[in-house]
């Protein structure tokens, strides 16, 4: 049974959150998360920028805790970036120790609240409503924000007229993932009590000595000598990993491994931020949505061939294959199309991908199959290079747009998905088109061919007949497209540029505009 605590005790823990939380859940906590806590206690302001696995929610949780039941009236609030994250992560955490805690923690507990009295309680709050961070006036207020790259910049606007009072105090908690933004701008304010970690402060590696030259090098594994001291933080196997997946350099590397917000120049295709956002996203396709695997295929080497599955804007399934040859491919691809009986397939048929295309084709001839040439003019030839360019910036406009939701893959092949999108760069040309950088170039800088990416892509760039980057052959029959009677001295630029006019004239006739 919990004990109970006299009122002398509980000052003593008020002053002493390390403590209360040793005491009252049975944890040991190690040298960081101790900092953050006595850092709560004595500034208004934590900030608190973090790799992957280092207990950030778990810390958060029990601070939530110590604050709402040391101080009399006290008021907790916690947001993050979703409800689901609100709810499932840091409220989890919150409901998993106050039912085993070894002292007497009362109140009236829900799944994202405690009631201890009429002005005396916790709870978190959505991010769609910002309006609801106002009005908790109390001299002890505690604010968290789990996951604060992902916020919206009106829940740190509106939540700061919470900790205007005599003890307020705020957390923001996270990886690093986005380099605007009140989080990234907390660490140059003066005033702010700036903790860091990277995975090399955790204790897996600080127990054994083990550094970045060891990852580097691959003597990692000849330094543990023994059991890991706390198994359930980030690993060395599971940096080496990243080291090999991602590469030095790479944001995802930067941010879920060092720690550090990436520095990602005006170059990057897709804001970190924004992949990170859509793995989070959860959105459910319409049954009329169109289906469509995109196909990657591997020329050499290191290179995988790819699979990726879409329904709408949700990526159903990834599937990676490395040293195939072109009829092991088509075979997979063949067995893979067949469980997706309602989707359509695009191959990219730049090097060998153009027999697996003219292969597929024969054994699903009902199919439909499109060959995509990823090196081919783009629809647009005045902003693009080629059609990859004009595939790709679809693709970052569907990220930055919302309208994409990778939260159904795997955790390994959503961490590598996002390593490879996260490390796509372009350029303009002298002619002010879009380039995007080269495989070629990529692996110039140490960086991995992105064959997932690729896939992605694909699944959802233009294809042959269409009439926009978002719609395919299964939807319902369209208006014939208005005829053209271009002079016939006309060039083939112009030609083009008359096509695309009038696909855009039936885009704004089929939608009102």
């Amino acid at each position: 049974m919990p004990d109970e605590l006299n009122p002398d005790q509980w000052r003593i823990l008020q002053d002493e959150p390390v403590d209360f939380i040793e005491l009252a859940f049975g944890d040991s906590m190690w040298e960081i998360p101790q900092r953050i806590a006595n850092s709560v206690r004595d500034h208004t302001y934590t900030v608190v920028r973090s790799c992957h696995g280092a207990s950030k929610s778990h810390t958060a949780a029990r601070l939530a805790l110590w604050f709402l039941y040391s101080f009399a009236n006290s008021k907790v609030i916690t947001t993050a970036p979703t409800w689901n994250q609100v709810e499932n992560i840091l409220w989890r955490e919150i409901r998993s120790a106050k039912s085993r805690s070894r002292i007497t923690l009362g109140g009236k507990h829900n799944l994202t609240d405690i009631d201890l009295g009429p002005d005396w309680f916790a709870m978190g709050l959505s991010t769609n409503e910002p309006d609801r961070m106002q009005g908790f006036h109390a001299i002890s207020v505690l604010l968290i924000v789990d996951e604060a790259s992902g916020v919206a910049e009106d829940i740190f606007n509106a939540s700061e007229g919470i900790v205007s009072s005599e003890h307020a105090r705020v957390l923001y908690i996270g990886n690093p993932t986005n380099t605007g933004g009140t989080f990234a701008k907390s660490f140059k304010l003066p005033g702010y009590s700036k903790i860091h970690i990277s995975a090399f402060d955790t204790p897996n590696f600080t127990h054994f000595g083990i550094t970045l030259e060891d990852i580097r090098q691959n003597t990692w594994q000849q330094k543990i000598t023994g059991e890991l001291p706390r198994p359930y933080l980030i690993t060395p196997e599971w940096v080496y990993d990243k080291y090999l997946r991602w590469g030095e350099g790479n944001p995802m590397w930067d941010s879920r491994v060092l720690g550090n917000f990436p520095e990602q120049g005006e170059d990057t295709l897709i804001p970190l931020i924004r992949i990170e956002e859509a793995a989070r996203r959860s959105l459910v396709p319409l049954p009329t949505d169109p289906e469509r695997i995109g196909v990657d295929v591997a020329r050499h080497g290191a290179d995988k061939t790819n699979f990726l599955y879409r329904k709408g804007p949700k990526v159903l399934d990834s599937k990676a294959f490395s040293q195939l040859d072109t009829m092991q491919t088509t075979q997979k691809l063949r067995d893979y199309a067949t469980e997706r009986p309602e989707a359509e397939v695009a191959i990219d048929t730049v090097g060998i991908g153009a027999g697996v295309y003219d292969r597929l084709v024969q054994l699903l001839p009902e199919r439909r199959i499109h060959e995509v040439n990823v090196g081919e003019k783009p629809y647009d030839t005045e902003q693009f290079v080629n059609l990859r360019a004009e595939i790709y910036w679809a693709l970052r406009e569907r990220f930055i747009s919302g309208d994409i939701d990778l939260s159904e893959l795997p955790p390994d092949v959503l961490d590598e998905l996002m390593g490879q999108l996260a490390q796509i760069k372009f350029r303009y040309t002298t002619k002010g088109q879009v380039q995007i950088e080269s495989k070629e170039d990529m692996k110039k800088r140490g960086m991995a061919s992105p064959d997932q990416a690729d896939s992605l892509a694909i699944a959802y760039g233009r294809l042959k007949g269409q009439v926009n980057f978002f719609s395919i052959d299964t939807t319902p029959a369209k208006p014939a497209l208005p005829q053209i009677a271009p002079p016939a001295a006309v060039d083939e630029e112009k030609r083009r540029a008359l096509e695309r006019q009038a696909d855009l004239d039936l885009i704004k006739q089929q939608r009102g505009w």
